[in-house]
């Protein structure tokens, strides 16, 4: 018994305040916007991504999601079968970056 009354007093005093998490998501959108609006404008590093639409849930076909990352190589490649089937296969891989690939110099 003694346990459960160590966890259940871990969760009261852990638990966050739906406030705060509103508060912490309401910060992160605007710097997320911030860092949207110009280079440097935001604590937040954001990419300009040129989405000209957003999914439906009907796609249908085989896509893939290249990640670049510092030190990462991710591919996803997923086959979409629309309304019915909306993911039919997923597979993804990630490699490391050899670090000599990772820098280099701007001489020709």
């Amino acid at each position: 018994m003694a346990e459960q009354q160590v966890v259940a007093d871990l969760r009261e005093n852990c638990a966050t305040p739906a406030s705060l998490l509103r508060d912490v998501a309401a910060a992160m959108a605007d710097e997320m916007c911030a860092g949207l609006e110009k280079e440097g404008g935001s604590r937040v590093k954001m990419l300009l991504s040129y989405v000209d639409k957003l999914p439906t849930g009907r796609e249908e076909g085989l896509f893939y999601g290249l990640d670049l990352g510092g030190t990462n190589f991710r591919v996803l490649k997923v086959q979409l079968g629309g309304n019915d089937k909306h993911v039919i296969s997923r597979e993804s891989r990630e490699l490391a970056i050899p670090p000599h690939l990772m820098s280099g110099s701007s001489s020709v």
